[in-house]
């Protein structure tokens, strides 16, 4: 059985990203991710695997230490923001966790204003 030619590319972004997750840590984690979030956002990669994958990035965020986890989140907002209509949903998603992160901390304020960028009105 064959596998669509939109499934490999897909597949191998998720292979690549569970492998920096497994083996990398601290900064070296960081930077390997924001490398991976440029390739993952670029205009020559399909939509649809780069918020398949975007997706799958923000559910390991959750799951990742909260100062890594800020960094790179802050830097994937930043990334996408030329096209956050396409990536709607991703971003909802992580800036609902940054405001996660800084409710831990008590950062009242920061919470507030990363839930205050969620597109309220879908593009999509």
């Amino acid at each position: 059985m064959r596998q669509s030619t939109s499934a490999v590319p897909k597949l191998w972004y998720r292979s690549l990203l569970e492998s920096l997750l497994k083996v990398l840590t601290g900064d070296d984690i960081v930077e390997a991710l924001k490398s991976f979030i440029d390739a993952i956002v670029n205009e020559n990669v399909s939509l649809v695997i780069s918020r398949q994958i975007l997706t799958e990035v923000c559910t390991h965020l959750t799951q990742l230490d909260d100062n890594i986890s800020k960094g790179v989140a802050h830097y994937t907002l930043d990334k996408v923001q030329p096209r956050v209509i396409s990536f709607e949903e991703q971003v909802a998603s992580i800036r609902q966790h940054l405001a996660d992160i800084y409710e831990r901390e008590q950062s009242w304020r920061e919470a507030a204003n990363v839930l205050v960028g969620i597109p309220l009105e879908t593009g999509q």
